[in-house]
């Protein structure tokens, strides 16, 4: 003991070799789990893998998710929009309809259904039978011919009225048809842009889906790469092991933990 001196052996690691290969503890912490498993008559080859990569699937469906979202409430405000511009088509239809219909129905009771009678046929009569006893003397008519002209002229006056009358009514029965055929093309067209955008919306909903299956085929293709590289470096890892437990190399001299050591030696 005393003239045999102790050898200490110190080893420097080199973490920046390409041959190092580090592990984080999880991966020590799951190694760890699974020795204590293994049986002396099995010793089955341990392989870690890194969860699944979702997060580009993840983004996908919050994309979809938010386009549906908005897409329904285009749809919704679009059809809001449709019943608005119908609902206001039926009452300005109706109003119009109503005006006309009253309009008409005034001309009618005030002058269409007037009995034609003639005029001042009474005084007509007493200035006949006036000139018949007075053929000598017609002068002598002179006040039955001036209340029978009176009475014809307050009938003339009123019939100029009537006539002034039935020329407004009738311009405004123009008025409210013109207005009216005004207010349905104005209802046509808003009609037509909103089918127009309708048509609009529907290309843009087709375009999305497409746009949304490309992305979800695309997050797809990813994380079956990364699992793919997820797996050849596990298996990477393990064939290192494996070859340095074989080869009598320590443990420490790689930077791998002991217990791999171990496993490999198994």
């Amino acid at each position: 003991m005393g003239s045999s001196g102790s050898t200490r052996r110190v080893t420097i690691v080199n973490e920046n070799s390409p041959d190092v290969i580090k592990i984080s503890d999880s991966v020590v912490k799951r190694l760890k789990g699974e020795s204590e498993a293994i049986t002396a008559s099995s010793a089955p080859r341990t392989t870690a893998s890194a969860p699944y990569d979702t997060r580009g699937s993840g983004d996908v469906m919050q994309t979809r998710k938010l386009y549906h979202e908005e897409l329904k409430k285009v749809d919704d405000a679009w059809r809001e929009r449709l019943a608005e511009v119908e609902r206001q088509n039926q009452e300005l239809y109706k109003l119009a309809t109503d005006k006309f219909a009253g309009a008409v129905n005034e001309v009618e009771q005030k002058y269409m259904k007037h009995k034609c009678v003639a005029i001042c046929e009474e005084q007509q009569h007493k200035v006949l039978e006036c000139y018949q006893k007075n053929q000598h003397a017609p002068l002598n008519c002179s006040k039955e011919k001036q209340e029978k002209d009176a009475m014809a002229e307050a009938y003339r006056q009123a019939n100029a009225k009537a006539i002034v009358e039935v020329n407004a009514l009738h311009q405004n029965m123009m008025y409210f048809k013109e207005d009216h055929l005004r207010k349905v093309k104005e209802l046509e067209g808003l009609l037509h842009k909103a089918e127009e955008h309708r048509r609009k919306c529907e290309f843009v909903k087709v375009e999305c889906q497409k746009r949304v299956s490309l992305l979800e085929k695309e997050s797809q293709l990813k994380s079956d790469r990364i699992l793919q590289l997820q797996s050849r470096a596990s298996a990477q890892a393990i064939i290192h092991v494996t070859g340095l437990a074989t080869s009598g190399i320590a443990p420490e001299a790689t930077s791998v933990p002991p217990h791999i050591a171990v496993l490999a030696s198994i």
